[in-house]
């Protein structure tokens, strides 16, 4: 529906030699999607949950970021940092699409639990 994500794969890697962490979205094949809700107009953000708050919030880090789009609908994102293995498992990053941003939605999930692809 509007204002949700649309169909896609999500793949994530490490590359401790570049001081990278890449997010890759590959749309699914046959998934309609609208004008305002494609995977390349998805939003993604490294960042942790703040829990001093009542309510947990999502706070991003800035971090120096590359985005790659493909004629096939794939995005990647290039996070450039050095995380070590303790940090990593502290991260979660957010999914926003366009349609959703115009409503302030955000949807975070952490990092360790891609270890597989998924689909969502």
């Amino acid at each position: 529906g509007r204002g949700t994500l649309p169909a896609f794969k999500v793949w994530w890697r490490r590359l401790p030699s570049k001081g990278e962490l890449q997010i890759r979205l590959d749309p699914v094949a046959g998934a309609t999607s609208d004008s305002e809700n494609s995977v390349a107009d998805v939003r993604v953000e490294i960042g942790r949950r703040d829990t001093t708050e009542l309510l947990p919030t999502f706070v991003p880090l800035e971090v120096k970021t590359t985005i790659q789009k493909f004629q096939s609908g794939s995005v990647v994102y290039h996070f450039q940092e050095t995380w070590d293995p303790e940090t990593l498992p502290t991260l979660e990053f957010a999914l926003t699409s366009r349609a959703a941003r115009r409503k302030d939605a955000l949807r975070s999930q952490r990092l360790l639990e891609l270890a597989e692809p998924r689909r969502r």
